[in-house]
């Protein structure tokens, strides 16, 4: 065979020569790929063809579970999200409802006090002692 290469080109041996250790490396490669294994017969091709295809198969499987599964985090994270900013909200319309209640009795207090002072004024202006001013 060497002969027919020096026949072809004069270099041609000395190139097949320099990239055969490379060719060997990846043939050693691809044995390591998904466990594959070389068939000596076309039975054992057909059987390592399948067997590729198997290992895409359930790498296929593998892949939609975890599609799946990320599709369901990602739903969840959304309804999360979504009870969240009703939580945001239903606090939002408590605190504002707890302003108006608390602004209602400042004005409570307010008449409160402006009606004790009317109370003593007229009290004291009649000049009669009661309770009512002994209280306050």
């Amino acid at each position: 065979m060497s002969e027919f290469l020096e026949i072809l080109s004069p270099s041609a041996k000395a190139d097949l020569e320099a990239i055969m250790p490379l060719v060997k490396e990846l043939a050693n490669n691809i044995k390591q790929i998904n466990n594959f294994k070389a068939s000596s017969t076309p039975s054992g091709a057909d059987k390592g063809s399948l067997a590729l295809a198997d290992a895409y198969k359930k790498r296929e499987e593998q892949m939609d579970k975890a599609r799946v599964a990320l599709q369901k985090l990602s739903d969840a994270e959304a309804q999360k999200k979504a009870q969240m900013a009703a939580m945001f909200t239903a606090q939002e319309k408590a605190n504002k409802k707890i302003e108006e209640q608390q602004r209602a009795y400042t004005e409570l207090l307010a008449r409160q006090k402006a009606a004790t002072l009317a109370l003593r004024d007229l009290v004291v202006e009649t000049g009669k002692e009661s309770v009512v001013t002994k209280k306050l």
